[in-house]
């Protein structure tokens, strides 16, 4: 990656940043069912694409929104293995992964 392609995708990702997944923690996602466990990372995709700020700098956020919908089960099972010791896990550990998905989708 060069150095522009890593700028462009940090200032993209910190734009993106969903309010839904900063205030996402494993006591939280451990009290979803399944359906709604997916329909929280549905959320977090959506809020990060739908941004007012991220609207200012260009990037295909349709392209993002489809890399991230099809990696889906990926976030799930991520979230899962994050979570299956909550006591291990940091405050902000599912915001961090997420960002790391959206981080590959911008690029």
């Amino acid at each position: 990656m060069t150095h522009r392609s890593f700028l462009l995708a940090a200032v993209v990702a910190a734009l993106l940043v969903p309010s839904v997944v900063q205030a996402t923690s494993c006591p939280q996602w451990n009290r979803l069912s399944d359906p709604g466990r997916y329909q929280l990372i549905d959320q977090m995709i959506q809020d990060a694409m739908s941004s007012n700020r991220g609207r200012r700098y260009r990037t295909d956020k349709g392209r993002v929104g489809r890399c991230l919908e099809s990696r889906i089960d990926d976030i799930y099972w991520d979230f899962e293995g994050i979570c299956a010791n909550p006591a291990k896990a940091h405050r902000s550990a599912l915001q961090t992964r997420f960002m790391n998905y959206l981080w590959t989708c911008v690029n």
